[in-house]
């Protein structure tokens, strides 16, 4: 091993300094060519030895400085330079839009009528018709009523279950911690709320589980690492966990993520493995790995994840769950890990739309410790049961939706056709179709990287002494970002400057633009390499049409469509809105919803 470890850096060497060499003179010519634009990057998966190899070269002079130059190349972030180089506008450092006058006065007498909206949804029950239906909050809140079963009665069986998904042949792996004193305390007071008559909002008692990006009073907030505040808990709730704790949800622990939130597959290997609930031989999705699985195995009806390029939408798609990431700014991220200020949004992953509402109405709204959150208009859900109520055939008359054949096409087979299915539904309910221009589409997506990993490796800057006990793979990816300059980074936001100029008009022609969640389904597991795995390729392709709302600010959301017949893993849609409108994403999710024959996952847990 250690020869080979010295011959494989030697000649690393000789390759990075020959490139090096052949590229001193930066070309930052630049031109729309469709071919370029739409150009995917092919490279192999590096695992186990040659994983340690490269981690090994990047952290060692002289490879450290010549490597990434080759990286650089490969990945095209050269894309970045040349675009901002044509682009006439500042910096735009971050998305956050403030509201126009009339999204304003509409908001503000749409909200009037939230609480009567929840408890409507509550009543409904769930959104899904068809199918196979996931135990809901509405179920809960039913069960409670009728005296079925009490909060701590599901406390109880949560406890057990999330021990018994532990103890599968293939663990589920979901949770990073729950603490059982604490969880059963919360649970005992929501039953005596519920025996005097005295609960604290209509989803009193319903369980919820968070990411362990975001801090919960008393436990540590760990980001999926083995040592980040490993013994300093949180002292108090981060804002959206305090809305929940004080509307009486119950605060049912930490879950599972990857390693500071930098990948797509949900791995981790401090940690354990998340697995998919729908087939245990693959990957969840992430970073919201645990927030998907616990979801989806019918532990919780919902849970809180954070989104900084689909890390919400993507394992919500992956898991057949509906995923929302709010508007930049709607969800305080005060009490959240710093991981990715500029591009991160924290979001609910729901069993069905109905789920994914409530939490979303909980946990939005204006936060004086944030002041991203102090512009938004009120939050609503204008519309979201309408045509149930007036019985609409057409109820998408109207909805302009756009469209992006080329870019699209890009997709698995299986994807493509569940998503060339979806748009003859959206048809059917009366939508208009407009076909959008992939435009600059790689330039975009590689300045969304650069911000996103240079905000993460600064981010992790402070840590810098205990590099050691990252992960390998977080190790090859933060060492890849500290390569990115202050350039690349000036030069992504000047991209950011155009695209938030261009979506903005392009949203005076469409009310919202659709796409596959993913291109590809969930990533099989490799259970041979424990440590993880660098995947560039599975890593840009699994982002390729989340990343663009976290880049913009713009809400966007995954709902369920198809399953795919050989594996059983499901296959979503993907919407983004105009900024503010989350209500119209609701309820074009709750009409997908109903329109699908859902599936049962491989393992599901009951707590009633």
């Amino acid at each position: 091993m250690g020869k080979r470890l010295i011959i494989s850096a030697l000649l690393v060497a000789v390759i990075s300094f020959g490139f090096y060499f052949l590229n001193r003179s930066e070309d930052l010519s630049y031109s729309l060519d469709t071919a370029e634009n739409l150009r995917d990057i092919k490279l192999n998966v590096i695992e186990g030895n040659g994983l340690r190899v490269l981690v090994f070269l990047l952290e060692h002079w002289p490879t450290s400085v010549l490597l990434p130059q080759l990286t650089r190349s490969v990945t095209r972030f050269d894309l970045v330079r040349r675009f901002a180089s044509t682009i006439d506008l500042p910096p735009s450092w971050t998305p956050l839009t403030p509201p126009k006058s009339d999204v304003e006065e509409e908001a503000t007498v749409a909200s009037k009528t939230l609480d009567n909206d929840i408890e409507e949804i509550v009543k409904r029950g769930s959104s899904r018709t068809r199918g196979f239906k996931f135990v809901t909050a509405a179920d809960y809140v039913a069960a409670y009523r009728s005296n079925r079963t009490t909060p701590l009665a599901v406390a109880q069986k949560l406890l057990e279950n999330i021990a018994a998904s532990n103890e599968l042949q293939k663990p589920l792996g979901a949770y990073i911690s729950i603490d059982a004193e604490d969880f059963l305390a919360q649970a005992e007071a929501s039953t005596r709320r519920y025996q005097e008559g005295k609960t604290l909002s209509v989803l009193d008692g319903v369980p919820l589980a968070i990411k362990d990006e975001i801090d919960v009073k008393g436990y540590p907030t760990t980001v999926g690492t083995a040592f980040i505040n490993e013994n300093n808990p949180a002292k108090e709730d981060a804002f959206a966990v305090g809305q929940a704790r004080k509307r009486g949800l119950l605060i049912a622990g930490k879950l599972n993520m990857q390693e500071i939130g930098i990948g797509v597959t949900g791995h981790n290997p401090h940690h354990g493995i998340a697995r998919n609930p729908y087939n245990l031989s693959y990957y969840p999705g992430g970073s919201s790995s645990g927030s998907a699985s616990s979801v989806a195995s019918g532990l919780v009806p919902f849970s809180l994840g954070a989104d900084g390029g689909g890390s919400v939408r993507i394992p919500s798609g992956l898991c057949g769950l509906v995923g929302l990431k709010p508007t930049y700014g709607r969800v305080s991220e005060s009490g959240a890990f710093p991981l990715c200020w500029s591009v991160g949004h924290l979001g609910p992953l729901a069993a069905s739309t109905a789920d994914a509402a409530l939490l979303y109405s909980v946990i939005s709204g204006k936060d004086l410790h944030d002041s991203n959150s102090l512009l938004q208009p009120p939050h609503h859900l204008l519309n979201y049961l309408d045509d149930l109520v007036h019985n609409n055939s057409k109820p998408l008359a109207g909805v302009r939706i756009g469209v992006h054949p080329v870019f699209t096409k890009r997709s698995n087979p299986v994807v493509l056709q569940a998503y060339e299915k979806s748009l003859e539904v959206l048809k059917e309910k009366g939508a208009e179709l407009v076909e959008l221009a992939p435009i600059h589409i790689n330039a975009v997506s590689k300045a969304h990287t650069v911000v996103i990993v240079s905000e993460m490796s600064t981010a992790m800057d402070r840590y810098k002494v205990n590099n050691s006990l990252f992960g390998l793979e977080t190790r090859a990816s933060l060492s890849l970002a500290n390569q990115l300059s202050s350039r690349d980074y000036v030069a992504a936001n000047k991209v950011r400057a155009w695209a938030l100029r261009y979506f903005e008009d392009i949203f005076k022609d469409v009310d919202l633009i659709i796409a596959p969640t993913t291109p590809s389904l969930a990533p099989a597991i490799r259970e041979s390499s424990p440590e993880g795995i660098s995947d560039v390729t599975t890593t840009v392709e699994m982002i390729r049409y989340t990343a663009l709302g976290n880049f913009i600010g713009n809400p966007g959301l995954s709902v369920p469509f198809a399953y795919d017949d050989e594996t059983n893993l499901p296959i979503s849609i993907h919407f983004t809105a105009r900024n503010w409108e989350e209500h119209l994403l609701l309820r074009v999710s709750r009409l997908i919803e109903e329109s699908v024959d859902h599936q049962e996952p491989e393992i599901l847990f009951k707590n009633f």
